[in-house]
């Protein structure tokens, strides 16, 4: 994977990997808006989301996002990807 997909993939599961550590809030943001965009308005208030990215890709996400075992996958890519970003230069 080249640096440039790697940052991509990075901003995407930093982004999975606050809305699970927040999921009570989520969730809660979620139940009350009235439509998926008012409920996309609200997660990218709740969760930094950086521009280029849609609030849609947790929407999107199953409930198993919230489980132990995929925040661990989550954090292990987080550190293998960003050691790769920040790696020598090639």
């Amino acid at each position: 994977m080249d640096r440039e997909r790697a940052k991509e993939r990075l901003a995407i599961l930093e982004v999975l990997l606050s809305a699970a550590e927040r999921r009570h809030e989520v969730v809660e943001a979620v139940w009350d808006s009235a439509n998926a965009d008012e409920a996309s308005l609200r997660l990218r208030e709740l969760v930094d989301i950086p521009d280029g990215l849609s609030a849609q890709l947790i929407l999107d996400q199953q409930i198993e996002l919230f489980t132990k075992e995929k925040r661990d996958e989550l954090t292990a890519e987080i550190s293998r990807l960003r050691k790769l970003v920040q790696g020598p230069p090639e």
